[in-house]
């Protein structure tokens, strides 16, 4: 009436050492995962969010009477609700006092991928930006 404890001790034993070796090899994969998704999905939302003001941007510029003052107004508004730092607005032409109906007037905005990370690791660099152009009302 021997009992076999030894041996399913020791098969136990290297279970938990092969679990801790699988563990050790894949954790730095998930974990890199992990945040590079988290990085990737903060940047798509970033390019989202300047098309987005470019584009609202651009459809204060085409009304009339609208000076680059407002366009810049309107931008910084939305950056703002956004949290986006850093951000540089370019308004094609400069002034919008001169431009006649049927002109197209474009809104360029760009922010620096540093700046406007959730993460400050460097998966991402340089800026990203968005252009809307639209013809003048």
């Amino acid at each position: 009436m021997a009992k076999r404890i030894r041996p399913r001790t020791q098969w136990r034993q290297k279970r938990k050492a092969a679990a801790l070796v699988e563990l050790a090899v894949c954790l730095p994969a998930i974990v890199a995962l992990t945040f590079g998704t988290i990085e990737a999905t903060t940047m798509m939302f970033l390019k989202q969010s300047l098309a987005i003001t470019a584009y609202e941007g651009v459809r204060v510029a085409i009304k009339k009477g609208t000076s680059t003052t407002d366009v810049e107004n309107a931008c910084n508004q939305i950056l703002t609700s956004r949290r986006i730092q850093n951000s540089n607005i370019t308004i094609e032409p400069a002034s919008l006092t001169g431009v006649s109906p049927g002109e197209e007037v474009m809104v360029r905005i760009s922010a620096p991928v540093q700046d406007n990370s959730v993460m400050q690791l460097r998966f991402f660099t340089g800026s990203i930006s968005a252009e809307v152009c639209m013809v003048r009302e």
